[in-house]
């Protein structure tokens, strides 16, 4: 963790050297709808649900002091898979609830880059159902999440992303009825698009 914020703060030192004023949105609010794949790094999470999943985010930010913005964002994963031993049906939804700082660098009066990071608070429900039990988990946890992307500003009001971001959470669920106690990894790598509007 230590060393990922200090990569942060020399990356952010070392860039703005290099970067120039813009007119894009000064000190007001960024709304954004972005769309990702989901790429978990555990292998068993992409055996039972696939190698990728979708998520959908709404992301609002604004910039509290040039060039740094405070943003929070929700997404909602919905994924269908099959159990590794049985086969059987099992469906999860995952809602991560984050809040962080960006830092951006302005490379010409249409594009900015940005890194940030910030802490999730997340929701993960699961349904698991056999011929004999059904099976129904949820449980909150707190993570971490590594932002990075660049935005075009095709317009004084609108802009369009692309993103790469990596998550972190672990889930640990208590044994309940017949279903063992286990923990669920979902740290991953997300990587998607979005349209926003500044106003």
């Amino acid at each position: 963790m230590n060393k990922i914020f200090t990569f942060l703060i020399a990356a952010c030192s070392f860039l703005s050297a290099f970067t120039i004023p813009s007119q894009a949105n000064a000190e007001g609010w960024d709304a954004q709808v972005r769309v990702a794949g989901f790429v978990p790094s555990s292998s068993l999470a992409r055996r039972v649900y696939s190698d990728v999943w979708p998520q959908f985010q709404l992301e609002f930010s604004y910039e509290i002091w040039c060039p740094i913005s405070l943003w929070t964002n929700v997404g909602w994963t919905p994924k269908c898979g099959k159990s590794t031993y049985r086969h059987n049906n099992t469906r999860l939804t995952l809602v991560p609830i984050g809040l962080g700082l960006d830092y951006s660098f302005f490379f010409a009066q249409c594009f900015e880059a940005y890194i940030g990071g910030g802490a999730t608070y997340s929701y993960l429900h699961i349904k698991d159902v056999d011929h004999f039990i059904k099976s129904d988990r949820s449980e909150w946890a707190f993570g971490g999440i590594v932002k990075s992307g660049l935005r075009y500003h095709f317009h004084e009001c609108f802009f369009a992303e692309l993103f790469v971001d990596y998550t972190w959470v672990e889930f640990k669920f208590e044994k309940r009825h017949k279903v063992d106690a286990h923990n669920v990894n979902l740290n991953g790598l997300l990587f998607g698009g979005g349209l926003g509007v500044s106003f």
